[in-house]
């Protein structure tokens, strides 16, 4: 089944489904016990890495002048435009009405592969990687 990435939602702490927009196409594949292996890191989740990397592969590129950060605290959406000052999400959501992506389940699935090589890694590893 598809996944659509829509740039409103990135203006949305419930965007991408509250951040588990992935959550039953990586359960279902098998990638579901990848996030007990980091219960004691502060890194993000496997699924909000994987959320990531395809909106940074595959969305950002379509929002030209448009900063996307990323937030491995949040317990709601991980990822979001940067509103810097003066530029509110009211003011931004008409630039992005129907900028949206589709990825397909292999689309998906092989940025999951790659993610979760880096997640299988020992802990101090894994921290290097994703903390930089």
């Amino acid at each position: 089944m598809p996944v659509t990435l829509k740039a409103t939602d990135l203006l949305d702490r419930g965007g991408f489904l509250d951040g588990d927009l992935l959550e039953d196409l990586l359960y279902v594949n098998g990638y579901d016990d990848l996030d007990d292996l980091l219960l004691d890191l502060d890194v993000p989740s496997f699924e909000s890495t994987v959320l990531a990397e395809c909106i940074r592969r595959h969305l950002a590129p379509l929002l030209i002048g448009f900063e996307i950060e990323y937030d491995a605290c949040a317990l709601h959406n991980p990822v979001r435009i940067a509103c810097g000052t003066g530029r509110d999400a009211a003011r931004m959501r008409p630039f992005l009405e129907g900028i949206e992506v589709t990825l397909t389940d292999r689309d998906v699935l092989a940025i999951a592969a790659e993610v979760a090589q880096v997640f299988r890694r020992p802990a101090a590893s894994q921290r290097a990687l994703l903390l930089g």
